[in-house]
């Protein structure tokens, strides 16, 4: 949950854009009361994340 303009902060790990569409298309977008999906992608990294887990 944030404060602010959104209310909520999603990280999602994919291994394509394709991937990525589909989860968006086939998953999120089916979330009821869901008003607007709003995506930034990182095409770099300056710092190392702590990781995160894939199952």
């Amino acid at each position: 949950m944030l404060a602010g303009d959104h209310d909520y902060l999603l990280k999602v790990v994919a291994e394509s854009f394709a991937g990525y569409e589909q989860l968006l298309r086939d998953r999120i977008r089916d979330v009821p009361s869901l008003a607007s999906v709003e995506t930034t992608f990182a095409f770099g990294v300056t710092k190392d994340p702590s990781p995160v887990p894939v199952p």
